[in-house]
């Protein structure tokens, strides 16, 4: 299968020793930072790749000694994320199951994360410590890369990983993984020549196929592709524009390794439902996705997702799983407004756009006052109190409600904040996304529908 790359849609420590102890499911990750500040250290670790669905650990760091555990990694492939004294720290690391070693022994090059103690943690460290230096160079210095050449300083990517996987006495694996890494990293840095060197799109005059290597179609094929979210990414943007269960055939005949079915087709299918109408065609989605999951063999709870986001067709009331208080922390309802066009403005104390609204929700809510539309603001702040010091610093009053847990983002299929939503006098759905305060016809569309529902 021929991959078109055109057709796109993406790390520190310094003595820093691990102990990594496998266990039956659990790998125990523990180890020394001596040369560290722990007050400024953060470190999170989780396995990569492969069929694991795992979330970052984060580290317990007491003086200068730190320990996780977390989840085996089915492909030995882990990463190591963080942050020391204002500083990044990321850097893959390999460490299979059924191999024991000696503590590895991090360190801080130049701002690098860099591994010491076996060839192929070696082979990861020198790459990690290219492409660090070769990000610094791309979004800080613009005329040596403009001096170099732009197809030049893409090419060092593969290039350098070539050179490391030929010399490297490491594993398969390793190289494999350095290899998509580059073509990660190429991928990344083409589509964001623009921005990093503010010019424009026309510069990259050629295609990100020849920043390439002549067996990328094989490389593709490895299961640790899917270890690189860009390459997933360009597997995806490279399947055809057709309907979701085509998209899944086409996946599925260009893609013989289960992994990389899993994990793209996973991405897939929560795109798909995430940009679905719901409000016009839920009937024939669920059809459609019922259809796949069992084409496909895929994961049911893909179709929980699906019916989880009912409320967003047309007519379909507040759903009864979103639970919202008030300030005195008090169960309220949307059914309280029973009779009155209702206006929601989903919101957050951090969100510079929503907060932006605000002042137009409130001109808004004093130009309307007296009618038979109540506008309602719904706070997604995980913490009550930086909701209630933002409504006070903007002065917000009225109806003020906190949906902490953020089901009502799900129900809704929010992608972003602001968003807003209008109810009919019955507590039905009328308007998901509906046109934003600061929108000029927002207005009147209020006033038309108040004035249409109380006539009939």
């Amino acid at each position: 299968m021929i991959m078109d790359f055109r057709k796109r849609t993406g790390t520190a420590l310094a003595g820093l020793a691990l102990a990594w102890t496998a266990m039956a499911q659990t790998v125990v990750v523990s180890g020394t930072c001596p040369d560290t500040d722990p007050e400024t250290l953060s470190l999170h670790i989780v396995g990569v790749g492969g069929d694991d669905r795992q979330s970052p650990v984060k580290a317990t760091v007491q003086g200068s000694h730190f320990s996780a555990e977390i989840t085996t990694s089915t492909n030995g492939f882990y990463l190591i994320a963080g942050a020391h004294n204002g500083g990044q720290l990321l850097l893959p690391v390999y460490w299979p199951q059924e191999r024991k070693r000696k503590p590895l022994t991090l360190r801080l090059a130049d701002g690098t994360p860099m591994v010491s103690g076996d060839d192929d943690n070696e082979a990861l460290s020198a790459y990690n410590r290219f492409t660090y230096s070769q990000s610094r160079t791309l979004w800080n210095d613009r005329q040596r890369v403009m001096t170099v050449g732009l197809k030049p300083f893409l090419m060092r990517y593969q290039q350098v990983a070539d050179s490391i996987a030929a010399r490297a006495n490491c594993v398969e694996s390793v190289r494999q993984y350095i290899r998509l890494w580059a073509m990660a990293d190429a991928t990344t840095a083409y589509d964001a020549i623009p921005r990093a060197l503010d010019v424009g799109s026309s510069v990259v005059d050629f295609p990100l196929n020849d920043l390439m290597p002549a067996d990328a179609d094989r490389l593709m094929q490895s299961p640790l592709v899917v270890s690189h979210a860009p390459l997933v990414r360009t597997i995806m943007a490279g399947l055809p524009k057709a309907g979701l269960i085509q998209k899944l055939q086409a996946l599925y005949d260009g893609y013989t390794n289960p992994v990389i079915r899993e994990c793209v087709a996973d991405r897939m299918v929560s795109s798909w439902i995430s940009r679905f109408n719901f409000a016009d065609n839920y009937d024939a989605g669920l059809a459609e996705l019922s259809s796949a999951v069992d084409k496909f063999k895929l994961d049911r709870r893909i179709l929980s997702d699906f019916t989880s986001r009912r409320a967003l067709t047309k007519g379909a009331p507040f759903p009864d799983n979103v639970s919202l208080v008030d300030v005195n922390g008090q169960q309220v309802s949307l059914k309280q407004f029973s009779g009155k066009i209702v206006y929601v403005d989903l919101w957050a104390s951090w969100c510079v756009p929503c907060i932006k609204e605000v002042p137009y929700l409130q001109q808004l809510e004093r130009e309307l006052n007296g009618s038979d539309i109540a506008f309602v603001s719904v706070s997604i702040d995980t913490k009550a109190d930086a909701w209630k010091k933002k409504m006070a610093a903007l002065n917000m009053s009225g109806h003020q409600f906190l949906c902490q847990d953020n089901a009502i983002s799900k129900a809704y299929n929010v992608q972003a904040i602001p968003f807003f939503l209008i109810f009919d006098r019955e507590g039905c759905l009328l308007m998901a996304n509906a046109p934003r305060p600061s929108h000029p016809e927002l207005k009147s569309l209020l006033e038309r529908l108040a004035t249409e529902k109380a006539a009939k």
